[in-house]
This record gives C-alpha cells, sequence and structure tokens, in this order.
C-alpha cells in the first residue's frame, strides 16, 4: 500500500511538472506572438510618421496655392464692388488664371498603413488613447469631409470656368518651376471682356468660389493640426 502511495504521489507529481511546462511553454509563446505584434505595431507607426510628414509637405504646397487663389478672387470681388473696372485687363487675366488653374489643386491622403493598422489589429495595441482617437478622427471623419469638400470644389471649378468662359479667354504656357503637379503658368496670350462687372451672377460665382476654398484652407488646417499631433503621439508610443 505504502509502495503503491508512492508511486501515485511520483506520477501525480511528474504530471504536475508537465502540466506547469506545458503553460509555461504556452505563456512564452503568448508573449513572443504578443512581442512580435508589438513590434509590428511599432513599424507601422514608424512608417505613419514617415508618411505623415510627407503629407505634412504637401499640404503647405497646396494651401500655398490656395491662398494665392483667394488673394486673387478677393481683389477681382473688390474691383467688381462697385461695378467699375480698375484693375488693369493683364492683371485681370492674370488672377482669373491662376485662380482657375489652382483652385482644384486637392489633397490625396495616403491611408495605405493606417489600413494596415486596423487590418491587422494593431490599433487595439495601441496604448495611446489620445494616439487612437487622433487616428480614427483623421482617417475616418476629415477623410470623409475632405472627399466630399474636394469634390465640391472640382465641381465648382466648373462652374467658375462656364461662368467666365465667354468674358476672359487666358491661353496659357506652363512654367516649369515647381514640378509638373504644381507647376505655375503664365499668359501667353489673353482677352477680356469687361462688361461682366455688370453682372451680379459672375460676382456671386467669385464670391462662392472663395468661400468654397477658405473652407477647404480650413479643412488642410486640420489635417496639418491632426498629423503634428499623431507625429508627437506615435514616437510617444514607440518609445514606451
Amino acid at each position: 500500500m505504502k509502495n503503491y502511495l508512492m508511486i501515485s504521489l511520483k506520477g501525480l507529481i511528474a504530471l504536475s511538472v508537465l502540466v506547469i511546462a506545458m503553460l509555461i511553454a504556452l505563456e512564452l509563446r503568448d508573449q513572443r506572438s504578443l512581442q512580435g505584434q508589438v513590434e509590428y505595431k511599432n513599424r507601422l507607426l514608424s512608417e505613419l510618421s514617415v508618411i505623415t510628414g510627407e503629407e505634412l509637405a504637401d499640404i503647405e504646397t497646396i494651401s500655398g496655392n490656395l491662398r494665392q487663389c483667394v488673394e486673387a478672387l478677393d481683389s477681382m470681388i473688390e474691383d467688381m464692388a462697385d461695378g467699375r473696372r480698375s484693375l488693369k485687363k493683364r492683371e485681370l487675366a492674370d488672377k482669373y488664371l491662376l485662380v482657375s488653374q489652382k483652385m482644384y489643386t486637392s489633397f490625396f491622403p495616403q491611408s495605405g498603413t493606417y489600413e494596415q493598422i486596423i487590418s491587422s489589429g494593431s490599433l487595439e495595441l495601441v496604448q495611446s488613447s489620445n494616439l487612437r482617437k487622433l487616428l480614427l478622427d483623421t482617417y475616418t471623419h476629415l477623410l470623409n469631409r475632405n472627399n466630399a469638400l474636394s469634390r465640391t470644389l472640382d465641381d465648382y471649378y466648373l462652374v467658375l470656368t462656364n461662368t467666365f468662359g465667354s468674358k476672359i479667354t487666358v491661353i496659357p504656357t506652363e512654367m516649369k518651376t515647381h514640378g509638373f503637379v504644381y507647376a505655375n503658368k503664365k499668359i501667353k496670350d489673353f482677352s477680356v471682356d469687361d462688361s461682366f462687372y455688370r453682372s451680379e451672377k459672375h460676382l456671386s460665382v467669385l464670391i462662392e468660389t472663395r468661400n468654397l476654398i477658405s473652407n477647404y484652407l480650413n479643412l488642410l488646417d486640420r489635417f496639418s493640426e491632426s498629423y503634428g499631433r499623431i507625429n508627437v503621439h506615435a514616437k510617444e508610443e514607440i518609445g514606451s
């Protein structure tokens, strides 16, 4: 009986050791798996930091173009307010060319890395609630607003050119100083029929164009702010 108890006890101890060893092995495997997921999450956040830096540079260029449009539109609107043309026809043609060529320069956010963060489940591993909120707000809410506003701006470009097309004709030539996408243009030839100065319709189109561009500039400011904060919180997350 005593031998039987000793054998049973040894068997129980051996079984316990085996179970504990298996549990430890599973725990180590889970830890290695979690560590791998955390490292992958951090790599994605590092990529996102690089991309947002590039996006900020694009936004700065696009915003600069759109601010030039606002300045040109303000000048044209002010000049039309009293119904008399004060700007020279060459100045009018130059300002109209600037607006018609740059108002539809839209921003297209690169969302591929964010989609990887979502699809891989890495967002759940982000410890910073501020970073999680920023990512969701930037790549859902702001992205949807951008899609809607940029489309509206593109559509209204057609309204502007259809309204002024019979009054201001400009034949441009390209100045390749900022690359193909953001290349400036100068006037090669033009004609201006300033009878549009007596048209409330033409004035209202200029005002609405200015309002849409201003709204889009405000949205780009929101993107810039969000990208800057994402960069800060992403670095903190990686270093934690």
